[in-house]
């Protein structure tokens, strides 16, 4: 089964629901937010987006839009989720935290759901402006929260070095959205919330501060292409591993975790992890207690079934999945991207 993507357009609507569905669109699959337009009468956007399971990426196209996230929103929904946005057409200024950027084509910034915002975007010479969004759980990203807010709507190149990888890597994980497996999607997750991390650390000038295991995935770009499986192999072992051992997981049972880092055969995990570990990951597992809450009976039906934190949140608005190739035309050498919004 391939990863699932989805695609909307609004002149498939009536011109009076065109802007509404859109703002349902954008609450439901990012966070909830207000926005204003000059185009409410015939508001003709699309978006693409590609769920990979630990992240999210979407691709949108649209006129000026206005789109602002209140206090009272963030208390009504948070996904705790930092906002990566690209702008490939058009310009965007964005404001959190009374400070404001304003940006070009090829130009990244990153905000915070957890706190008001503001993005006013205005069209490109065509009429469109166009953007790409990647979501990123807080959790998962590895760096500290103090080093992240520091660049929070500050201004990051895409045309060159670090930034241009991330940028071709996000396009390039649109576009052939539809090749993916289920194993495929959980490594790819992980690759991108790496990039984005050591795009960071290039702007901080302080790799030290990310995990050792992403230093070092820059690092082997320079070693031959088996150090660097090997390498991928033990990495994604040891995210396992972490997880088995965790306490927020350790519910989980071994094959979901072990699919959850890209293992989908569950007999081949086991293989692998006994060789790197020299135990089975049952065996590492068991090693927390269950714990009965306090005034549960003696059933064994009771108080040894753990809570299991809910699957993520199934997107609201289920229209046009696409298991197939989109029928798109697009330039990969282009980043201004604008093939990449035309409607299906």
């Amino acid at each position: 089964m391939a990863v699932q993507v989805m695609a909307f357009r609004t002149e498939d609507l009536p011109s009076c629901d065109r802007f509404p569905f859109w703002c349902d669109i954008v609450s439901e699959t990012v966070s909830p937010v207000h926005a204003r337009t000059d185009h409410p009468d015939d508001f003709r956007a699309q978006i693409r987006m590609v769920d990979l399971g630990l992240c999210q990426l979407s691709i949108m196209g649209f006129p000026s839009l206005d789109v602002y996230r209140t206090s009272r929103l963030v208390r009504r929904s948070d996904p705790e989720v930092y906002i990566v946005a690209v702008i490939l057409r058009g310009e965007a200024e964005v404001t959190q935290d009374g400070h404001s950027v304003t940006l070009g084509p090829q130009e990244i910034t990153v905000y915070d759901s957890s706190r008001p915002s503001r993005s006013l975007s205005r069209a490109g010479d065509e009429g469109h402006g166009a953007a790409a969004v990647l979501l990123i759980p807080r959790e998962v990203l590895p760096m500290p929260p103090d080093r992240v807010r520091r660049l929070i709507t500050r201004r990051l190149s895409a045309r060159v070095g670090v930034g241009a990888i991330v940028l071709n890597h996000l396009t390039g994980l649109v576009r052939h959205a539809h090749e993916y497996s289920p194993p495929d999607s959980a490594r790819l997750a992980a690759t991108t919330v790496d990039l984005f991390a050591a795009l960071l650390a290039h702007e901080l000038d302080a790799e030290h501060c990310l995990p050792v295991e992403t230093r070092e995935q820059a690092l082997l770009a320079r070693v031959p292409d088996a150090s660097v499986s090997s390498w991928i192999r033990r990495s994604r072992l040891e995210r396992c591993r972490r997880d088995l051992l965790s306490a927020a997981r350790r519910t989980e049972p071994v094959n979901v975790i072990a699919a959850s880092w890209g293992f989908a055969d569950r007999s081949h995990f086991s293989r692998a992890f006994r060789a790197e570990y020299g135990m089975s990951p049952t065996a590492i597992g068991s090693a927390w207690p269950v714990r009965r809450p306090t005034g549960v009976g003696d059933s064994p039906d009771v108080g040894t079934r753990a809570m299991r934190r809910p699957d993520r949140d199934q997107l609201a608005v289920q229209v046009g999945v696409i298991p197939a190739p989109l029928p798109v035309a697009w330039n990969p050498n282009s980043v201004d991207c604008p093939a990449a919004i035309r409607p299906l």
